[in-house]
């Protein structure tokens, strides 16, 4: 039961969450920008990941059995493995675009563009797509008989294949969808805030529109810390617990399994809290929803383009227009 009640509230969170994200940005046209294309990929990549593998996984729990088919058995593997690839090459995707926009303002305007970034979209979903190809070698039905005095009952489980070949694509997956993107947004995001830090002057010199871009620049510091510390957390975990289980760790202790699905619904609750981490936290972006719901209702009173205008002052200081 606690299983179902995370999940479910999980689910409910980041599918709310990503889909009011997409539909704001849709509905606001004429606002778009490369950030706002990067945002609208990562809440469609999170959204994937909610709809297919929190499903799937919390069915895993409870139903085991398969009606024999090994090719369905991989392929929702292969879905589960695209959704969360997916989810984290759009990470280190925002992660290059706030660096470029933030270290080389200037070249980011040559270099940003909505056509530009559509077409980098298009080669992480296409990366993500091929990256998770190794997963279906993995997979397999196992078909097992059961008896009893006067009748006989088969069932069929998808298992993970016995040999080495299922550690070796663990680590694999440690490697590219953790540790390796882990470093890229690591060493993208200090750089980061370190032209931020360097940017900021003492208290006393500044005049109050210079302290206000100051507070500004603290603010993405502060978020950017955040972002870097919630994907280490809540995807570590996960990649690493799954490497120990496939070298041979029993989930048999029943603190051993808890810690497993906690550590499974941490990637779960990053991809609900990452509409608020990078939409909600902007006074800009709240307003849009505020209009979003408006119009919804019916009523046009909010004047847009005080948005565009107050998205134009801050394109260079905050983490999203």
């Amino acid at each position: 039961m606690p299983i179902i009640i995370t999940h479910t509230i999980t689910f409910l969170i980041g599918v709310i969450g990503n889909g009011v994200v997409i539909a704001t940005w849709s509905m606001h046209g004429k606002f778009r920008s490369p950030t706002a294309v990067f945002l609208v990929s990562l809440a469609i990549a999170d959204l994937f990941l909610l709809l297919v593998f929190v499903p799937l996984e919390t069915l895993e729990y409870f139903m085991i059995t398969w009606g024999g088919m090994s090719s369905i058995c991989k392929m929702i593997a292969y879905v589960e493995a695209i959704s969360a690839m997916s989810t984290v090459m759009n990470l280190v995707a925002v992660s290059i675009e706030r660096f470029l926009v933030i270290v080389y303002p200037m070249r980011a305007r040559s270099w940003c563009t909505v056509s530009s970034t559509r077409k980098g979209l298009l080669i992480i979903w296409s990366i993500a797509f091929v990256f998770s190809t190794p997963i279906l070698l993995t997979r397999h039905t196992s078909q097992i008989t059961y008896y009893n005095s006067t009748t006989s009952l088969t069932l069929y489980y998808c298992l993970d294949v016995e040999n080495d070949l299922t550690l070796i694509v663990a680590i694999y997956q440690l490697l590219v969808m953790f540790i390796f993107p882990a470093l890229f947004m690591v060493v993208c995001y200090y750089v980061v805030i370190r032209q931020l830090w360097n940017s900021t002057r003492s208290v006393n010199q500044m005049t109050q529109a210079e302290n206000q871009s100051n507070n500004q620049s603290m603010f993405v510091i502060k978020m950017l810390m955040l972002i870097i510390t919630l994907f280490l957390l809540c995807w570590g975990p996960r990649l690493i617990m799954n490497v120990l289980v496939k070298s041979g760790l029993s989930t048999y202790s029943s603190w051993i399994y808890n810690l497993r699905v906690m550590c499974n619904l941490l990637s779960f609750i990053h991809s609900a809290l990452n509409p608020f981490v990078y939409g909600f936290m902007s006074s800009n972006f709240r307003q849009m929803v505020f209009v979003l719901f408006r119009r919804c209702r019916g009523e046009t009173g909010m004047d847009l383009k005080k948005i565009r205008q107050r998205q134009l002052r801050q394109q260079h200081s905050n983490i999203i227009h």
